[in-house]
């Protein structure tokens, strides 16, 4: 795929082209081909898993710089989410801001990487997926899955199955997922 695609999966990652280009540049994503006579992101077709492996690998890499957080606008792009259902995570003791912070809420990258490795937020899945978010919910709630707030689910090894399970029969044949 052109690595220009990706730009939308971006704020899923807190990532900015350098997470996707500096590896490519590195050789660690090879670019499979370069189309002559197009602009440079537009010719540069990567393996679309390779490129969200990446992707997700600096995002968790992030988690260890202790100086290194986001505003509220910025996590709530990660997680994909509503205002309102970034309270609740609050509410709920799942991310909270950091508390010295007085400015602004600020949120350590790491407590958002520690609520996509414990939860799934259906609106960032789906996002990453290509799925209708209405889709994933409604099979969610059918097979009895209970979020804990609003879209956001605990993450289990039989939700994953399910959500698997999911992208496997909504995909159509011959077509790779972002």
């Amino acid at each position: 795929m052109p690595i220009s695609q990706l730009k939308d999966v971006l704020p899923l990652f807190a990532a900015n082209w350098s997470d996707l280009l500096g590896p490519v540049l590195l050789n660690d994503l090879s670019p499979k081909r370069l189309d002559p006579g197009t602009e440079v992101l537009s010719a540069l077709v990567v393996g679309k898993g390779k490129a969200m492996s990446t992707l997700y690998n600096a995002f968790r890499r992030r988690a260890w710089d202790r100086l290194e957080n986001l505003t509220q606008d910025e996590a709530r792009k990660v997680l994909c989410i509503s205002r309102g259902e970034f309270r609740s995570l609050a509410e709920n003791d799942i991310l909270a801001p950091m508390p010295w912070h007085t400015k602004s809420d600020r949120y350590r990258v790491k407590d958002v990487v520690h609520a996509v490795l414990r939860y799934v937020f259906v609106g960032r899945w789906c996002a990453i997926n290509g799925i209708p978010k209405e889709k994933a919910f409604e099979v969610l709630t059918n097979k009895g899955f209970e979020p804990v707030c609003h879209s956001t689910f605990s993450k289990s090894p039989e939700l994953v199955k399910a959500l698997n399970r999911l992208k496997r029969e909504t995909r159509p044949s011959g077509k790779k997922s972002l």
